[in-house]
């Protein structure tokens, strides 16, 4: 996707929340479309979208913003991404289709983001392989994502300070990355309702919360010395007759 939003229209950012069709309130709260505008910069920090359609895609040219929430609306993932250079959280659920088959190789400029949610994201296929320079990421949550079928095994086999992993409702992914190992600081890994056969984490050494449930194909898994304090793993119909866990010491 090419860049296509001109931002030397705007002067201020309060101008660009004016270009929305929606009320967006001027105090920040975290249930209604709502800002953080710091007082004396007049610069917008933190843009929530809640149950409002048709957002501007002048929003991307906010490029201070550091949260960035989209919730039951349908702003599309445009290449201007990258303009969000300070931009360390993005959290989007229920994207109404919004959001194409592929995100842009742009998504990869956000160096400082560390949390990072996809959920309820109707068409989304893959991540990009620029996903590998997101290295500042700690919390990944991938959800209810019903076509997504590849996660590129090398690229996000970079993301080495992942503390939390949610694999959840990706019913068409039937592979794990194997670099998954590279996570020597995960803490928390949860993976439900996917596709998989085999889940290798021998090398998460770190990991204290593990939640294995309801793959209905999984038959192994593989773990070694974890500190673990929380495990649960239920429903995965394979293992069940099988039961091939390997504890290996």
């Amino acid at each position: 996707t090419n860049a296509n939003v001109n931002c030397t229209i705007y002067t201020y950012d309060i101008d660009i929340i004016n270009r929305n069709p929606f009320y967006v309130r001027l105090k920040l709260n975290d249930s209604f479309t709502s800002v953080f505008i710091d007082e004396f910069t007049k610069v917008l920090r933190v843009f929530n979208i809640f149950n409002d359609v048709n957002p501007s895609t002048s929003i991307y040219c906010l490029k201070s913003l550091e949260r960035l929430q989209l919730i039951n609306t349908n702003l599309p993932i445009l290449s201007d991404i990258e303009n969000f250079q300070s931009l360390n959280s993005l959290i989007i659920r229920s994207d109404n289709g919004a959001i194409g088959q592929h995100l842009p190789s742009e998504f990869g400029k956000l160096k400082y983001l560390s949390t990072l949610e996809l959920s309820d994201i109707k068409n989304l296929e893959d991540l990009p392989n620029d996903i590998e320079y997101l290295v500042s990421v700690l919390s990944l949550t991938l959800q209810n994502i019903p076509n997504l079928s590849r996660i590129p095994d090398e690229s996000i086999g970079k993301l080495t300070q992942l503390r939390t992993f949610n694999l959840t409702d990706l019913p068409n992914l039937s592979t794990i990355p194997t670099t998954i190992n590279n996570f020597q600081q995960l803490n928390k890994f949860e993976i439900t309702k996917t596709s998989i056969t085999i889940l290798d984490l021998i090398g998460l050494g770190s990991l204290y919360y593990l939640k294995i449930t309801f793959n209905s194909l999984l038959e192994t898994i593989a773990i070694k010395n974890m500190p673990l304090s929380f495990i649960d793993v239920r429903n995965n119909d394979e293992f069940g007759k099988s039961v091939k866990l390997k504890v290996l010491s």
